[in-house]
């Protein structure tokens, strides 16, 4: 079973595939954007780079990571590490 989740808003798709076990595995494709050159770049980078995980797993988990509800939290996350970095 292959599934794609596209999150046009952040550009993001996510692949999903089932394994042998009958649980879903998958990737990310694509990123939240390009980084502006900083000193707070790595820090930046990273923090995306561990949202982007937390939505991996979530969608493997089975949480609805299209909804409007959770996509809202995305950009409230984004906005909370761009403002704190």
């Amino acid at each position: 079973m292959k599934k794609t989740i596209t999150l046009k808003k952040f550009g993001i798709k996510i692949t999903l595939l089932g394994n042998k076990q009958g649980e879903l595995v998958g990737g990310l494709d694509n990123q939240f954007g390009e980084l502006t050159d900083n000193k707070h770049g790595n820090y930046l980078l990273g923090a995306k780079d561990a949202l982007e995980s937390l939505i991996l797993g979530h969608a493997c988990a089975g949480v609805d990571v299209a909804s409007k509800e959770y996509q809202e939290g995305i950009l409230t996350a984004l906005n909370a590490i761009e403002n704190y970095i």
